[in-house]
């Protein structure tokens, strides 16, 4: 599958899906369209997830999000529930700085009751 590279902007994180297993989204992420953003994004996962490599990860590290894009971000992690044997094909890994208590609550809530393996990790911890 080929690759989705978006760099980020001020309102927006970077992207950066390989097509080939790593899924790395990081940044801020407070775009006044969020679903225009995100809409060309959770399009690639949805091919993504029906055609998926062996194993799965995704590394978030999102500093801010705001409603819209955590409406985004929850319907990215519903997709990839949809991978067969998510448990234990896919990983997601949420990033924090330990000094930010708002992205380490948002991962939670967004993780919370995922039938997949969700790390929360503070920044500096090895991948």
């Amino acid at each position: 599958m080929e690759p989705l590279t978006r760099e980020a902007s001020r309102s927006t994180p970077r992207v950066d899906f390989d097509g080939k297993g790593v899924l790395v989204i990081e940044g801020e992420s407070y775009p006044e369209d969020a679903a225009g953003f995100y809409g060309p994004v959770l399009e690639w996962l949805r091919r993504y997830v029906s055609e998926p490599a062996e194993r799965t990860t995704v590394d978030l590290k999102l500093s801010y999000l705001n409603t819209s894009s955590a409406k985004c971000m929850m319907t990215l992690l519903a997709l990839l529930e949809q991978i067969p044997d998510g448990p234990r094909r896919v990983r997601i890994i949420w990033r924090y700085e330990a000094e930010n208590e708002m992205a380490y609550e948002c991962g939670r809530e967004l993780t919370e009751g995922l039938r997949l393996g969700v790390t929360m990790a503070r920044e500096g911890e090895p991948r």
